[in-house]
């Protein structure tokens, strides 16, 4: 059956949103349906689009709970194929968002768009912008599946627009208010060398600290490096693998334990070298030294162990900052995150050598289509790392 706009104009009335779109409420077994656009002939389309695919499925909504159907959906088709972490994070995503919730508990072809931008604009209103598109992609494939197997005549999540990223509550941290200033540098390296020599496992986390300061690579990638990843010949190291915490779950998505894993960075260029500035080197050698000297049992040959030769917690190295960052009054803008930006912007601005960069921090957007040949690109990637001068950072006695 095919339907004309003039029909549909007599039969729904056009309404104008408070945000601006246009609405028309069309029925569908026996369900009053929006459709929205931005002008009548885009939400009229719409209509007609909704009309003729509900005619022609015939389709009796699907009378399952959403939260258990979209558990079933994962269980099938997502488990196995997300990563550990990626699997934790969208459980969370789950349990805090839809299961027995209020649209979790709805039948599943009784959702229409409204529920699912309501339940979007309810997130925006309580956490951030990554938040509510976590939950978007999460159950996007979901509904596309129910709409192809004939579990819905409509996707209700066709319509949906994203709330402003400068409307939701918690706003992400501009990049400039957690990259620190040549004065805030020093001052945080000033405190940190009280600590250098104390020969204690607080002295080696400063060090971390100071390799993640002066070298750019990410916290999990510092916690899963070993010694035969490094070369102090050519002041260079590997990063070939990273580590994170995540929940263990059984089959049925709840979870058994809280364990560390080590993985394959996601991408090839995750996979990089990494050149030894004189402060990188400064610090190794004083880890190793005091491992030695300490006769750790270092189970794994791990750079970053605690006094029982074990992975430390991410949380460890956070304390340690969050204690010079209260010395130095830079308070919460020093993050470890953060480091990493500065790194990055520091460098820059010294070099203007983005590939470099790119390369350095191990990028996935790098524009690089070369392979990457360690032996023609140590002399490069010790310049960039080196372009961190500490020395002239931390030239304390006349600057500060």
């Amino acid at each position: 059956m095919a339907f004309k706009k003039k029909n549909i104009y007599k039969m729904n009335k056009i309404d104008t949103m408070p945000d601006g779109r246009l609405r028309m409420r069309i029925s569908i077994n026996g369900k009053q349906v929006p459709v929205y656009g931005k002008t009548p002939d885009e939400v009229t389309n719409k209509a007609i689009l909704k009309y003729e695919t509900a005619i022609k499925n015939e389709i009796e909504p699907c009378k399952e709970r959403f939260d258990k159907s979209l558990l079933k959906y994962m269980q099938t088709f997502k488990f196995s194929t997300w990563s550990k972490s990626t699997l934790s994070r969208n459980m969370r995503l789950y349990r805090t968002h839809i299961e027995n919730k209020k649209i979790g508990r709805f039948k599943v072809g009784q959702i229409e768009e409204n529920d699912i931008q309501e339940l979007l604009n309810f997130i925006a209103e309580n956490y951030s912008f990554s938040e509510v598109r976590r939950v978007k992609f999460l159950i996007n494939p979901y509904f596309r599946r129910m709409k192809k197997t004939g579990k819905i005549s409509i996707n209700p999540m066709l319509d949906i627009e994203l709330p402003q990223e400068e409307n939701c509550a918690v706003q992400t941290k501009d990049m400039n208010e957690i990259i620190l200033s040549e004065d805030e540098m020093k001052k945080l390296l000033l405190v940190a060398q009280k600590y250098e020599n104390m020969d204690n496992i607080i002295s080696v986390y400063y060090h971390a600290l100071l390799i993640l300061m002066s070298t750019g690579i990410r916290v999990g990638e510092l916690m899963a490096l070993e010694w035969t990843d490094i070369d102090f010949d050519l002041n260079i190291f590997l990063i070939t693998r990273s580590t994170n915490y995540v929940d263990v779950l059984d089959k049925n998505g709840e979870t058994t334990k809280y364990v560390r894993i080590v993985k394959e960075p996601k991408t090839k260029t995750g996979k990089r070298v990494v050149g030894m500035s004189e402060q990188c080197r400064i610090s190794l050698e004083y880890i190793k030294n005091y491992q030695k000297k300490h006769k750790l049992d270092n189970k794994h040959n791990l750079v970053i162990c605690n006094s029982n030769g074990n992975y430390i917690q991410n949380r460890d190295l956070r304390d340690v900052l969050k204690r010079i960052s209260k010395e130095t009054g830079i308070n919460e803008k020093a993050t470890i995150h953060g480091l990493r930006h500065t790194f990055g912007t520091y460098v820059y601005g010294k070099t203007k050598d983005l590939v470099g960069i790119q390369r350095t921090l191990g990028h996935s957007d790098s524009r690089t289509t070369e392979k990457f040949y360690v032996h023609t690109q140590i002399e490069l990637l010790k310049s960039i790392s080196n372009a961190f001068d500490m020395k002239t950072v931390t030239d304390l006695e006349t600057q500060l």
